[in-house]
């Protein structure tokens, strides 16, 4: 008897665990820009997409943010004086 009800736990447990793992998969699919129906806005805010820019690279060519989007971009800001 002790071990039906250990594994009728373990069902509820797995059970449970499944439809827990399928929500966050399901709330990690959409976004709050998806939710109302516009697209992602440009600004400074978390989530936000960064506002474009063209810079040269060390082999002169012209390089814009939006064509490395997709890929993990670090941007280092430094200056001399």
């Amino acid at each position: 008897m002790v071990i039906k009800k250990e594994i009728s736990m373990l069902k509820k447990m797995i059970t449970a665990a499944v439809v827990l793992a399928a929500l966050l998969v399901l709330a990690g699919c959409s976004s709050p820009a998806s939710q109302n129906g516009t697209g992602p806005t440009v600004g400074f805010r978390v989530g936000d997409l960064a506002p474009d820019f063209e810079l040269l690279n060390l082999e002169g060519e012209m390089v814009t943010l939006s064509g490395l989007r997709g890929s993990p971009v670090m941007i280092n800001f430094w200056t001399t004086t």
